[in-house]
């Protein structure tokens, strides 16, 4: 990815995050581009007028959410705790399993 570099959001937390190399951003838009041509319309919809939220240790690739504005139009946000925002989201998934055991694949693709 590159080297690590600290960059400091807010009063007191800093934050770690890596430099993009050049030959690595033509793979994240290959990902991207394909993912894109697969989207559902609605959800496509959905991303285009409320943004797209970047999640994991990708988030923290400097740059990353501002390249993936400038390139799409789409504004690209970063979690607020990137690292931890996809085991909490689990989480309140399993606290509101019985809400879940009501819906339909089908359901999720309507």
């Amino acid at each position: 990815v590159g080297l690590p570099l600290a960059v400091e959001f807010g009063k007191l937390r800093p934050v770690v995050g890596f430099d993009i190399k050049p030959e690595r951003i033509a793979e994240l838009q290959a990902g991207h581009d394909s993912t894109r041509e697969t989207t559902p319309a609605e959800l496509a919809a959905d991303i285009i007028n409320n943004g797209l939220v970047l999640s994991g240790g990708g988030a923290l690739l400097v740059g990353l959410a501002e390249r993936i504005t400038n390139d799409t139009g789409i504004e690209a946000f970063i979690a607020e705790e990137p690292l931890y925002s996809v085991v909490l989201g689990c989480g309140m998934t399993l606290d509101n399993l019985e809400a879940l055991k009501n819906m339909s694949n089908r359901d999720m693709v309507e």
